[in-house]
């Protein structure tokens, strides 16, 4: 569904750079030469995770061992002008696990009478049909276009496609729809972006009946969004402003988080409206050997127009319908001069959380992202199964199903770096968590308890990166965690798991 909408803001951004010469053509322009180019990359990591669950023993994946692999292909054929572009997973998997959906259709009745049908999964068979362990999975598959006759350029992408603001921590998704790119003039882009995010259960609305939805329940859920980007020394400024829209209203449920297949942290809202506006900016300073720094801030706010009856096991927000929320970030690094490379940093990052998860305003964070921002190793190391990942990676995870990102999450980390020898870096990192707004404990069905807490915890991180060959190379990540009570009460409901949790994760890469 290509809205008038979209077809009106791409207008607006042609209408200006349209010359004359461009309604006088009598021959197309040429398209450039011949493009196959085709380039990707194998990875394989392995995985020594310990005390996922804080020392809940009774909870799957406490303690895990793993290899898994990829192979990433992407290609691009056409002409300079036009052509399209595709990504694609193949032979992905997780060593020694059969990971493919075991799906039993189950029939629920509830205390009033109503009848709804609905998909029971093995719980051992964690993600559901995310592509695991298939294999040929298709991230990227878009045609692209550079239109003619126009006095900069403008570049059209229509299909699946990465779509990101900032720096990942409000948007950073796998999408289908239409992506407009915009050069006025040098150091000035501007881009608009439509998604059609969901087309709602089996892509109808369906009657009113026995086992069946009401008619407004899992309808479309579109995305629309702009941002500009500024390159000016010594810093590159991009200002973005999003509109999620979820037409379920009311109904049975919202797409996100609902629709996704996978738990996000506790007491999330369902997003039946959102808008998000930010600002980030990259850059550089001429200081010593180099300054880098990066910042931003968002301000989300929207509702939940769907009336949630209870918490379903701790997964939803229950509130006045009102949402809103914010992430602020800093982050820099000091390169400095000396014979033996050597650079120091510090990390701020702060997000809004919901002080009461039983009534008043909820809080929202983000809309949609993969959790490509790292943090740490074991407490945020982001990288999930919901479309990009395959393996459950650090604490916010599915399994145990801590924050990501700053959602309600305060975080101070300082940062040290060294080349010791020219294909080598090593760092090392600690950082502190804490709550932004306290954390309740939470019986089995969902319901808080009283005792709550903001300490979440520390973390010390130590890295190591080889660079072998070129594209090739070697890397050795390791994490420990120390919980503090809040994390106990947010991971498992009570504070008696407080054990520490670590992880060495070790990758071979290999890019060509």
């Amino acid at each position: 569904m290509l809205k008038q909408t979209t077809l009106l803001l791409a207008s607006c951004v042609f209408a200006a750079g349209l010359t004359p010469a461009a309604h006088a053509q009598d021959k197309p322009d040429p398209a450039g030469e011949e493009i196959f180019d085709i380039s990707g990359v194998y990875a394989i990591w392995a995985l020594n995770q310990h005390g996922f669950m804080l020392g809940n023993d009774d909870v799957l994946l406490d303690d895990a061992d793993y290899v898994v692999q990829m192979l990433r292909v992407k290609a691009k054929l056409g002409r300079e002008k036009y052509g399209v572009v595709t990504r694609f997973d193949a032979a992905q998997g997780w060593w020694g696990a059969d990971n493919s959906p075991n799906v039993e259709p189950s029939v629920t009745v509830a205390e009033d009478g109503t009848v709804s049908s609905g998909t029971a999964y093995n719980p051992y068979k964690l993600f559901r049909n995310k592509d695991t362990n298939y294999g040929v999975h298709f991230d990227w598959a878009y045609g692209f276009v550079e239109l003619p006759g126009i006095a900069f350029p403008v570049r059209i992408q229509a299909g699946r496609q990465y779509m990101s603001v900032g720096h990942k921590l409000v948007l950073d998704q796998d999408l289908d729809g239409v992506v407009v790119s915009a050069a006025p003039t040098d150091g000035f882009t501007v881009d608009l972006m439509w998604a059609k995010m969901s087309e709602g259960a089996g892509s109808v609305k369906a009657p009113v009946g026995l086992l069946m939805n009401d008619s407004d329940a899992y309808a479309d859920a579109d995305l629309f969004g702009g941002k500009a980007t500024f390159a000016m020394e010594p810093a590159t400024l991009e200002v973005f402003g999003l509109y999620y829209l979820d037409n379920s209203g009311d109904g049975a449920g919202a797409y996100l988080p609902s629709g996704l297949g996978y738990f996000n942290a506790r007491f999330q809202p369902e997003l039946s409206q959102v808008t998000a506006l930010g600002l980030s900016v990259d850059g550089k300073l001429d200081v010593a050997g180099g300054l880098l720094f990066e910042l931003e801030g968002d301000y989300l706010f929207g509702s939940d127009d769907i009336d949630n009856a209870d918490h379903a096991g701790g997964a939803l927000d229950i509130n006045d319908g009102d949402l809103s929320g914010y992430n602020a970030y800093v982050k820099v690094t000091q390169k400095l001069d000396s014979a033996v490379p050597f650079d120091v940093g510090a990390l701020f990052g702060m997000g809004s959380g919901d002080d009461d998860p039983t009534s008043g305003a909820g809080n929202i964070n983000k809309i949609q992202t993969m959790g490509f921002f790292p943090l740490t190793n074991v407490w945020e190391d982001s990288v999930m199964p919901d479309v990009g990942g395959i393996s459950p990676q650090g604490l916010g995870s599915p399994v145990s199903r801590g924050y990501r990102e700053f959602e309600n999450t305060t975080a101070i980390q300082a940062r040290v770096g060294v080349v010791p020898w020219k294909p080598m870096r090593l760092e090392a990192t600690y950082t502190y968590l804490l709550a932004t707004q306290a954390v309740y404990g939470f019986e089995a069905d969902g319901t808080p308890r009283e005792e709550s807490a903001r300490d979440l915890g520390q973390e010390i991180d130590a890295n190591l990166h080889l660079s072998v060959y070129k594209g090739f190379g070697y890397k050795a990540l390791f994490g420990y965690f120390i919980p503090g009570e809040a994390s106990a009460y947010l991971i498992n409901g009570v504070n008696t798991y407080q054990e520490p949790a670590w992880e060495l994760k070790q990758v071979i890469t290999a890019k060509f």
